[in-house]
């Protein structure tokens, strides 16, 4: 299991030789990690520098050197710890700088997140560059995720949102090493429960752990909007009724009323610009389409406009009536009608736009606040089942306890360990409700 050191450009400066211990795990939704073990000589202080990168060919994860440490002994020897880490971490360099707003495929969203925040953003101080002055970090081929939805994303995390995204959906992502870039990709574990089993039964499962939990349940919610006492502006999402009727408050103050005209006509580029006598102006749309994020959100669309359900690349949209006129923003008072307000100039949305925004969160909280089933344990590797031979990171597999309870699980973890007793494959699953 060779390990191969390369430069902060990403060309190959050596191999690591003789190390005394290698763990390396890969993790599908989170950041994975790796720690080598090897002889404190020259060589490899020269080598393994902070902020180089571990690589196996083998193995998709890129690890990237963040702590070196120095253990002397006058028996064993004198050794380096070198601490690495999955670098999917580059994601977690940066945040949502302003505020941006997906109305679409959440997939296509990410990449262009990580495209305006990282590889081509604004500010050039932002971007991470090769000694070429290409890009480190570029955008490989979109794996084709249908799930869309609603909403505003201000000042958080990249990697944080990812990964909130990637556990909702049930995605795995990666940064993996091509053609001397780091490449990003969402991707999706294969389905292979009906030929992948692990059970008592077959002596391949080590542990599991079964719980069922309804002590953390939410199905309405009163969304508190912009404004104070009386004036906040408040939506209710639910139907919930009786003992079965769970409800929770979701602040959303921090839900932006107002967006700026450019940002306005970025999403909406085909609306107009109406004058109103003494009152200014509103921005309107002659048809729209809004993601479908739930039934009951399609039966409030539905009261608000009328129009009808359609599929674009799997996305569910609803798309009113053409020439019904929808009111998207009112706009600051223009004295002459043939003028239009600057880029900068902010826009107050339409009850419609914002009641869908504050929707948008209410479904997003209440599926926090749900009956959970988990089943989570390790495999034995290498009974029955080998990794990247039978399965592999992010597959799904069927698991079953000696209780008679069967679950397909995703392999959401597989730490590999080398060292001078072997080689030895730790796969770790955990089942998850499918969105």
């Amino acid at each position: 299991m060779d390990v191969y050191v390369l430069n902060n450009d990403l060309e190959l400066i050596g191999i690591v030789n003789g190390y005394k211990s290698l763990i390396w795990s890969n993790r599908y939704d989170k950041i994975g990690e790796c720690e080598l073990y090897v002889e404190a000589s020259t060589e490899n202080f020269s080598l393994l520098r902070e902020g180089y990168f571990l690589i196996r060919l083998d193995d998709d994860m890129v690890c990237r050197i963040k702590r070196i440490e120095l253990d002397t002994n006058v028996e064993s020897g004198n050794y380096l710890i070198v601490n690495g880490y999955d670098t999917k971490d580059i994601l977690d360099q940066r945040i949502v700088w302003e505020t941006e707003t997906c109305k679409g495929s959440i997939e296509e969203f990410i990449r262009y997140l990580i495209t305006t925040e990282l590889i081509n953003p604004s500010d050039a101080s932002r971007m991470i560059l090769k000694s070429d002055s290409s890009s480190l970090l570029q955008l490989g081929t979109a794996a084709g995720f249908t799930e869309g939805k609603a909403e505003q994303v201000s000042y958080q995390n990249l990697g944080e949102k990812i990964r909130e995204y990637c556990n909702t959906y049930n995605w795995g992502y990666k940064v993996q090493l091509i053609s001397s870039h780091l490449v990003f990709s969402l991707y999706k574990g294969v389905d292979r429960s009906r030929e992948v089993i692990f059970s008592d039964k077959y002596e391949n499962l080590s542990s599991t752990k079964y719980v069922e939990d309804g002590t953390k349940l939410g199905n309405v919610a009163l969304v508190g909007g912009q404004g104070e006492g009386w004036k906040r502006r408040r939506q209710a999402y639910g139907i919930a009724t009786g003992l079965n009727r769970y409800e929770q408050f979701v602040d959303a103050k921090d839900q932006a009323d107002q967006m700026t005209y450019g940002e306005l006509t970025r999403q909406y580029p085909n609306g107009l610009i109406t004058a109103v006598q003494g009152e200014g102006c509103v921005y309107y749309i002659p048809q729209i389409r809004l993601p479908i994020m739930s039934a009951e959100h399609l039966a409030w669309l539905q009261s608000y406009h009328t129009g009808e359900e359609i599929d674009i690349n799997g996305i569910a949209y609803y798309q009113t009536t053409f020439g019904e006129h929808i009111i998207l923003a009112d706009l600051p008072t223009i004295s002459d009608p043939t003028e239009t307000p600057k880029s900068k100039d902010n826009v107050i949305l339409s009850d419609f736009m914002y009641y869908n925004d504050l929707i948008s969160r209410a479904i997003d909280k209440l599926a926090e606040y749900k009956k959970t089933t988990s089943f989570e344990g390790v495999v034995i590797p290498n009974v029955t089942f080998t990794y990247k031979v039978d399965y592999n990171l992010g597959d799904v597999v069927k698991v079953r306890n000696e209780y008679g309870i069967e679950k397909n699980a995703r392999i959401k973890e597989v730490t590999e360990v080398m060292d001078e007793n072997g080689y030895k494959c730790n796969p770790t699953y955990e089942y998850i409700q499918e969105a």
